[in-house]
Parts: C-alpha cells; structure tokens; sequence
C-alpha cells in the first residue's frame, strides 16, 4: 500500500490486535488445564503480559503522538 496511514489501520493494527486476541485466549484455555494454582496464574500472566507488549507497540507504531515510535 502506498499510504502509510491506510495500510496501518487496514494491516497492522487489525493483525496486531487480533494476535492479542489470540494471546490472551490461548493463554486462558491452557491455564484452565493445569491443576497447580500458581501455574494457572503463572501463565495467565506470561500471555497476557505478551498480549499487552504487543497492543502497546502496536499503539506505538501508529505515529499519532502520544506513544510516538519512529520505526
């Protein structure tokens, strides 16, 4: 694509947000077949902070101020 902004929000942030989906869904269904509560809670945590990592740079790649990346 040639305008940036076009291709961010068509490609980057719709796939970026929807590997976050991903992240924190798979992290959810694994957790729920472990017996131990701490590594339940463990790997809750792990994906989700993964998730999170990947929203925020996601965020930080669209150039509009407030977490402004350049790439």
């Amino acid at each position: 694509m040639k305008d940036p902004a076009a291709r961010y929000w068509l490609v980057e942030h719709g796939t970026g947000m929807l590997i976050a989906i991903v992240l924190i869904s798979l992290g959810r269904i694994l957790s729920k077949k472990l017996s131990d509560s701490t590594a339940k809670h463990k790997r809750m945590f792990v994906y989700n902070i993964v998730a999170f990592l990947v929203i925020i740079v996601i965020i930080g790649s669209s150039h509009r101020g407030f977490f402004s990346v350049s790439w």
